[in-house]
């Protein structure tokens, strides 16, 4: 016969019920039942029709030292006792991993018991809800002693059943947990999968982190920080994300997130609950229960996630807290990881990109630096104009590219002293299609060269190539063209000297509605043209320091 060995531990109240399912079972048996623990304590009777028999032995702690003095360590190997009276006495252990953590002490009738005197005189005894015991006896088919191998073999096959599907039902529940516990594992992962595509816009990842945590965790809030020791977080240095209703301030938490990231060395959880030590007296004094999941990579930390304040019935982080945190926290670093090798190759691209305008620009010694002022005017006004972060950064590439068309210009025309003959002045307009030409094989160009096109349209329809009138042009153009015309009115050609600022942006504001945008111009009145000033009398340095040399 197996053990009754159930593969996970029996707590008191789940070994209570199964005893009482085991007394059910054994009803249309004539016997009581007592459950004992390990060395037969705390002893209590299993109430059934017949429980009335321990009185017979004189009660509970009677049948159990009858019981111990016979079995004692050995009711693993019990197999029935008959006493005096005509009862026969089973012990059944009750085993998990092979350590008994019980017994059931069956008292059966036995064929005799009915007409012995004991029992004759005996008169609606306490437990026999006031039927004549003889009466409950004389109708049950009783067994003599050589039934007892059998009787012990039921009641041993009716406890290891009660406790197989005890653990049974405990594997469907935990299969549950964890069929659920995977799932929101899954859904949570898949969402912060779906957002890692976003390397141009880091916040937007980092705050949906948080939130999509709360949305899973069982927690009130959560928290993540991040320090400059990464590569493309210097911006986030600062700043906390979070989601939820926070138990602290934010200073606090800040304080207590950079502490951590300061004195840590490797990635693993800090856990804090309540009545258990915590090596972060910070946490410990902030939050009742939380979960601290440092950032790292090899052995340096550079930012945290926490979670705090766990809600419902299990107020205990457990291991589902922390595989779903650990798991969220690989996946931000491998975003970050991204984003820093995102960050390198859109440098070396902007670089290189500077490096081919400045080469155009310098065709032109009056012109020096003019494609990166233009393209720091096309992205303040794009900014200003409230575009998202994303598009700002693909008309600060427009206006880098947008003269690129001038290499196909003859030098002669470029740098030619005074004023331009009609066909000098045609060779420059064909400028905006050349550079297309040179642009429309370059993948994911696709939105820059309708701004390489149309840089020198005007709003009133009068200007080229393609003579475009108002939101005709397409945005990238109008915003361009309004820096470009800038710099230009700011810059000293050939044919003339440049214009103060104030100058530049009065003939602007004039020109709205007919040459620029009126909508747009503005925005780019707002900009604060410092930057673009010391960018321009750098430049201007350069020109002279040129002129001297070729002098």
């Amino acid at each position: 016969m197996s053990d009754a060995v159930p593969s996970n531990p029996l707590d008191r109240s789940e070994l209570r019920e199964v005893l009482e399912h085991l007394a059910e079972r054994c009803h249309s048996l004539p016997a009581a039942m007592i459950a004992t623990g390990a060395t037969f304590e705390a002893p209590r009777v299993i109430d059934n029709q017949f429980a009335w028999l321990v009185d017979l032995l004189g009660g509970v702690p009677a049948v159990v030292e009858t019981a111990a003095d016979e079995f004692g360590s050995d009711i693993e190997s019990a197999c029935g006792l008959a006493l005096d009276i005509p009862l026969l006495l089973i012990v059944v252990p009750i085993l998990q991993r092979r350590r008994r953590v019980g017994c059931v002490i069956c008292l059966a009738a036995a064929r005799e018991l009915p007409d012995h005197p004991l029992v004759r005189s005996l008169k609606r005894p306490e437990g026999s809800n006031g039927r004549d015991p003889r009466a409950q006896l004389v109708v049950q088919p009783l067994p003599d002693r050589s039934a007892i191998p059998t009787l012990i073999q039921a009641v041993e096959w009716w406890l290891h059943d009660l406790c197989e599907l005890r653990d049974a039902a405990m594997h469907i529940e935990s299969f549950g947990r964890q069929l659920t516990d995977a799932y929101e594992e899954l859904a949570l992962l898949q969402k912060v999968s779906r957002n890692m595509n976003v390397l141009r816009q880091p916040r937007q990842f980092l705050e949906s982190v948080c939130q999509d945590l709360l949305d899973v965790m069982p927690y009130r809030w959560t928290a993540l920080k991040l320090s400059d020791k990464k590569q493309g977080c210097d911006e986030f240095a600062d700043v906390l994300f979070s989601a939820g209703d926070l138990t602290c301030d934010n200073d606090r938490l800040l304080r207590v997130a950079n502490k951590i990231i300061d004195t840590r060395s490797s990635s693993n959880p800090i856990v804090r609950e309540e009545g258990l030590s915590c090596d972060c007296p910070d946490l410990e004094a902030m939050e009742r229960s939380a979960i601290v999941q440092p950032l790292a990579d090899d052995e340096t930390v550079y930012g945290t996630i926490i979670v705090g304040g766990k809600i419902g019935e299990d107020a205990q982080v457990n291991s589902f807290d922390l595989k779903i945190l650990g798991a969220t926290a690989e996946h931000v670093r491998i975003f970050l990881n991204n984003v820093g090798l995102y960050d390198d190759l859109q440098k070396m691209f902007l670089g290189t990109l500077e490096a081919i305008t400045a080469s155009i620009d310098a065709k032109d010694r009056y012109t020096c630096g003019h494609s990166r002022r233009v393209a720091y005017l096309s992205r303040e006004l794009a900014m200003r104009a409230g575009l998202d972060a994303a598009v700002v950064e693909r008309v600060h590439i427009a206006g880098l590219v947008h003269d690129v068309g001038k290499i196909g210009v003859p030098e002669a025309v470029l740098s030619k002293p005074g004023r331009l003959t009609d066909e000098e002045f045609d060779l420059i307009k064909k400028h905006p299609e050349i550079g297309v030409r040179i642009l429309r094989d370059i993948p994911n160009f696709d939105d820059i060269i309708p701004g390489v096109m149309s840089h020198h349209e005007r709003f009133d329809g009068r200007g080229y190539p393609q003579r475009l009138a108002g939101l005709e042009i397409p945005l990238f153009g109008r915003i361009v063209g309004i820096a470009d015309a800038f710099d230009a009115m700011s810059s000293t050609r050939t044919y003339r000297r440049a214009l103060s600022s104030d100058d530049v942006l009065a003939e602007m504001l004039r020109c709205a509605g007919s040459q620029f945008d009126p909508e747009l111009i503005p925005h780019f009145l707002e900009i604060n043209f410092s930057v673009y000033e010391q960018m321009r009398d750098r430049d201007r340095a350069i020109e002279q320091d040129q002129s001297g040399v070729a002098a």
